[in-house]
């Protein structure tokens, strides 16, 4: 991937999740392993998939929110109904008494959307009206890396909270992607459901963009012949590799880390930044 490239905004940042990522899996044995159907693999040439959704009676759903964005709560909180989200692998296992309930309700439209490096968290690519670009962390009970990735209500509950917090960090440098809205179905002793999360980071700052950290130093799978991102950020700005690495990258993510700590006493994993 060349440099002005990520410029091109959420086509970039997707396609530095999905394809950038060339010896970014050596952290552990099991980092490169999935159960995940191909197609649904972050890896895979489909450009985009559907995501299931269904009109669920509100009495059936618990929400979380933490200050969700207008347009986007409106589309998922509707009047008399919510849109309930399900990962089309999910959507089509058996064995699951409150997925064979909402089988049985109407379903609604489907999400167009495209896998992130977390596989089970996927953007939305093809948003109709004013509905902001944001992504969906789905319920996935299948084998990724090293865990099975089911989203019960308890680690909904946590991150929408989580985000919540965070709302009261206050040090120049921090943003984060806020979980706003969650939502669970059913009412047994640990319902499923999904975030969702929003794709403008919180506080807004504009003339920014995302790369993922893994995207900086890694290989571009479509592109071998493409130098690392961070090997062409260092060439275009003169820098001297040693200090542009340590005081641009390394300090600015130690010190958000530990301001959240100190702020708010809560120790984020990096996974969350990417």
């Amino acid at each position: 991937m060349q440099l002005d490239e990520v410029l091109q905004g959420d086509a970039a940042f997707v396609f530095m999740e999905r394809y950038v990522d060339e010896t970014a899996k050596t952290y552990s044995p099991f980092a490169g392993k999935s159960e995940v159907a191909p197609q649904y693999q972050p890896r895979s040439d489909v450009t985009s998939f559907d995501v299931v959704t269904v009109n669920a009676p509100k009495s059936r759903v618990t929400v979380f929110e933490a200050n969700p964005t207008t347009s986007l709560r409106q589309h998922y909180v509707r009047p008399e109904r919510i849109v309930f989200a399900v990962h089309p692998e999910t959507w089509s296992s058996m064995g699951d008494d409150e997925l064979d309930e909402l089988r049985a309700l109407p379903r609604g439209d489907s999400i167009q959307v495209a896998p992130t490096a977390s596989t089970r968290t996927v953007f939305t690519t093809g948003r109709r009206g004013p509905v902001p670009p944001h992504f969906l962390k789905l319920h996935y009970p299948r084998r990724i890396s090293r865990f099975n990735r089911r989203l019960r209500r308890l680690n909904i509950h946590n991150s929408v909270e989580g985000s919540r917090d965070l709302a009261h960090v206050s040090f120049d440098g921090f943003a984060y992607l806020p979980d706003s809205l969650g939502f669970t179905f059913g009412a047994g002793e640990n319902p499923w459901g999904f975030l969702v999360r929003e794709a403008i980071p919180l506080p807004f700052q504009g003339e920014r963009f995302l790369i993922p950290y893994f995207a900086l130093y890694a290989g571009d799978l479509k592109h071998g012949g493409h130098p690392p991102l961070l090997v062409q950020m260092i060439e275009r700005l003169g820098a001297q590799p040693e200090s542009f690495v340590a005081e641009d990258i390394m300090i600015p993510v130690v010190e958000c880390w530990s301001q959240v700590v100190r702020q708010r006493g809560i120790p984020l994993e990096l996974s969350l930044f990417v």
